[in-house]
């Protein structure tokens, strides 16, 4: 998995969704999940398996929910995890 990487425009994208989607709530969902499938794809086409792209996605959330770790913005960031795994699957699946 170490040749593995999410493009860095997907990155952005993702930090940017996620934060959004743990902030201001369900309307900013839809983008979430369209850049998670995105990231999900990508990393696919690189020959990532679908456990090594729901690492990734979970290293990537390690990350991002860090410093929201102890507060109400945290628990937002453990859905939103868990939901991008489960979108992460789905467009697995539907390859």
């Amino acid at each position: 998995m170490s040749d593995l990487c999410i493009p860095r425009a997907l990155d952005r994208h993702l930090v940017s969704a996620t934060h959004a989607a743990a902030t201001a709530g369900e309307f900013a969902l839809g983008a979430f999940d369209a850049v998670v499938e995105q990231i999900a794809h990508a990393l696919r086409d690189q020959g990532a398996s679908r456990t090594e792209v729901e690492a990734a996605l979970r290293d990537v959330f390690a990350g991002l929910s860090f410093p929201h770790q102890w507060s109400s913005t945290g628990v937002r960031y453990a859905r939103l995890e868990e939901r991008a795994v489960a979108v992460a699957s789905t467009a697995a699946a539907a390859r």
